[in-house]
């Protein structure tokens, strides 16, 4: 409706076309080696109904038969075989076993609509990436890492510690379990706790900190040590 005190009405009412298409995500996971976390993943992409997956490991012998929905040879060579898929997921990876020419694919796929999910990891971290792939990396990661903070094998954690959504965190779609705000919050205080996180250095200033260490609340999303963070990368995100 048009108000009194509008200076232009003309801009009160807008036509916008929306093409509505189901269709599944094709989601192609590389990890480095069958981890607890890989055996709980897999199963659970696999079980989602809209998702149809695909699974590359790195450690795996020649004649292993890759797991998914559509198992794979090898990974895709060029960016026309990256663009079929949807999502890509790196959890822990070893870049010395990603070629170039594979992240320049990962990458335009991204930049043309597509998600990246990296979860950092002890066997080879995030310092590797930007050794091997400083440009790209840099740019599609949402926070800025140490290129010579490599994981300590050797370290142990005995102590556990809380998390905390930040507040832009509590309303971001990704951190809600239930779009009713008490049964959300229920399914968050049933989380356990977390032994080890991955050192950042900072955040870049166009992401969006989702989860950091409780007792840092409200620092960490300033200097850089955050646990979660997304960014917009062209048409699609990296988180």
């Amino acid at each position: 409706p048009v108000e009194p005190d509008e200076v232009n009405s003309e801009n009160n009412e807008a036509t916008v076309h929306v093409k509505i298409t189901k269709r599944s995500i094709k989601v192609l996971l590389i990890a480095s080696a069958p981890t607890r976390e890989y055996f709980y993943l897999v199963p659970g992409l696999l079980r989602d109904p809209i998702v149809e997956l695909s699974c590359w490991l790195q450690t795996a012998d020649v004649d292993y038969t890759q797991q998914g929905n559509n198992t794979l040879k090898r990974l895709p060579a060029d960016q026309a075989e990256w663009m079929n898929y949807d999502v890509c997921i790196l959890y822990d990876a070893d870049p010395n076993k990603i070629t170039t020419q594979q992240i320049t694919g990962i990458e335009n796929m991204v930049r043309k609509g597509g998600g990246l999910l990296i979860i950092a990891g002890r066997n080879h971290g995030l310092a590797k990436f930007i050794q091997v792939h400083a440009v790209k990396m840099r740019d599609l990661l949402p926070v800025e890492i140490d290129k010579n903070q490599l994981p300590n094998y050797f370290d142990t954690f005995e102590a556990p510690f809380d998390v905390e959504r930040t507040p832009k965190g509590k309303g971001h779609p990704i951190m809600m379990a239930s779009n009713d705000d008490k049964r959300n919050e229920a399914v968050w205080k049933t989380f356990p706790k977390f032994f080890w996180y991955h050192p950042v250095q900072r955040v870049k200033p166009t992401s969006i900190v989702l989860l950091e260490k409780k007792e840092d609340a409200g620092r960490l999303s300033k200097e850089g040590t955050c646990l979660m963070a997304i960014q917009r990368f062209g048409e699609g995100a990296v988180f």
